[in-house]
């Protein structure tokens, strides 16, 4: 969709001219990803991407799909500039039926997403031990990172990890986390994912 659509200046013109446009880097924010991805399996039966959201004002979400077109086709799929158009349209002519329709989806998501409540509220330190322990399970030692293949740098890791190892006193967890930080960051290096241009070589 990249090539297809945000480079055509005729679609970047009903984009620009009806939405306010924000890209999101799914590694940079997975807990974003995670929700909107959730709504877009309950509207169209399947996830994927790339992944288009069409939000109101407040962050509701009330329209969503993945991939489209440029222009109509594929057995009566509707093209990018087409959908976008017409949720322009349909949002001038009754926004109301759209915030409904999406409080509606919202609210099935929300009771089929509620945990059963503990007696205590977790502390900071079990919060965070918990979510160490899920990245050392998903940890993979051969080439670093926390998935298997294909591989995406996820800083928001990495950022948690070394708060973790600044604000633990347990020394056990810090080892293995220091040294699950140090091999995913070497590999990324050595894999070739440089600041190239702010890069300084003496």
């Amino acid at each position: 969709m990249e090539r297809e659509s945000f480079e055509s200046e005729s679609i970047a013109q009903v984009m620009n001219d009806n939405f306010v446009n924000i890209k999101m880097d799914r590694e940079e924010r997975p807990d974003i990803d995670r929700v909107y991805m959730t709504f877009v399996q309950a509207v169209s039966g399947s996830g994927g991407w790339p992944m288009s959201v069409w939000l109101t004002a407040d962050l509701k979400p009330i329209y969503a799909g993945t991939y489209y077109p440029p222009d109509d086709r594929y057995y009566g799929r509707p093209g990018f500039r087409a959908l976008l158009q017409t949720i322009s349209d349909q949002w001038e002519d009754d926004c109301e039926k759209f915030i409904l329709s999406a409080d509606s989806i919202l609210e099935v998501i929300k009771k089929s997403a509620i945990l059963p409540v503990g007696k205590a509220v977790p502390d900071a330190k079990a919060v965070s031990g918990r979510c160490v322990q899920q990245l050392t399970r998903s940890y993979e030692p051969t080439f670093g990172g926390f998935s298997q293949q294909p591989k995406f740098p996820q800083p928001s890791n990495v950022v948690f990890l070394l708060h973790h190892l600044a604000t633990t006193s347990d020394t056990k967890s810090k080892d293995d986390v220091a040294k699950m930080v140090d091999h995913t960051l070497k590999s990324m290096a050595i894999g070739g994912i440089h600041d190239h241009v702010g890069m300084v070589r003496k």
